[in-house]
């Protein structure tokens, strides 16, 4: 539920604030402070904010769908505004840091890399020691506080320079390819559904991960970290490849992508039915004694 929704949002967000961001800022670094001053203020009363919803959601049924549905909601009103802020500070970074149209793919690469492995950071950091040392509030109360520094950061960036970050507009360079005739093209239809099927696929085999490890390592938030820390690594050592592409104008490289994608599946389907018991001979080595719980 936490995994869908936080996408659900992230999604959203980017979707939505990339698309009008334009509208409210000129300025892009100013922007990016702004929601990140809106998420760390959150984070700060989320704790109170949480209780005064439990405490007050009543939901009357007890059948599957209708736990499943307040379970939907609950998540939904308790990470959707911030997810859904921080889903849009990818684009605005991106539209403030391109300079050449042609380069705006290595400069989204970038960020979104960049981004990612402070995500991967964050995940082990906060899974395996601030939540275990100092608790959920307090844990949430330094989060917000480094989102506050950095809205103070924008700020000062803005301004220092307050013409900058204002990106460019695709006609305005003199490197921009062909344009495409319209969006609902075929091609450009095919491309999205590509997209959608990637996402489905690729998070689907996490769910089945995190499934697999509480059955060999135990369930425990411990080994939702390692995997959800191990996706997101990866997520973003594949973007950092991509922003050493110089250039992305033939399809051959999504083709090659998927292909390997593809390939990667089927070996792990011929494997995957050894994986528990390679998963617990691993876990046999290791006495299960708190001296040994951090190895």
């Amino acid at each position: 539920l936490v995994l869908a929704m936080f996408f659900l949002f992230m999604s959203a967000g980017y979707l939505v604030i990339g698309q009008f961001e334009s509208r409210w800022l000129k300025n892009r670094v100013l922007l990016f402070g702004v929601i990140e001053g809106i998420v760390g203020l959150y984070a700060i009363v989320s704790p109170d904010y949480f209780f005064l919803l439990t405490d007050n959601f009543n939901f009357y049924g007890s059948t599957t769908t209708s736990d499943l549905f307040k379970s939907l909601l609950l998540t939904s009103a308790f990470i959707g505004l911030p997810t859904f802020l921080m889903g849009g500070t990818i684009p605005i970074l991106t539209q403030g840091l391109v300079q050449i149209f042609g380069e705006s793919h290595r400069v989204h690469a970038r960020i979104y890399s960049s981004n990612t492995f402070g995500a991967f950071v964050g995940t082990l950091v906060a899974g395996f020691y601030l939540i275990e040392s100092f608790g959920l509030p307090l844990t949430l109360l330094y989060a917000g506080l480094v989102n506050l520094l950095i809205m103070i950061i924008g700020y000062a960036v803005f301004r220092l320079n307050p013409g900058g970050m204002r990106g460019v507009q695709p006609q305005l360079s003199e490197e921009v390819g062909p344009v495409v005739k319209s969006k609902k093209d075929l091609s450009w239809l095919g491309l999205y559904a590509v997209s959608f099927l990637s996402g489905f696929y690729v998070f689907s085999f996490e769910n089945i991960v995190i499934r697999m490890a509480g059955v060999s390592l135990g369930s425990s938030t411990y080994t939702y970290t390692i995997v959800v820390a191990s996706f997101i690594f990866s997520i973003a050592l594949g973007s950092t490849c991509v922003s050493f592409i110089k250039r992305l104008e033939s399809i051959k490289i999504l083709l090659g992508v998927q292909s390997l994608l593809f390939l990667s599946w089927v070996v792990i389907y011929l494997q995957i039915s050894t994986w528990p018991s390679v998963l617990n001979r691993i876990q046999s080595l290791i006495r299960p004694a708190a001296i040994n719980f951090t190895w």
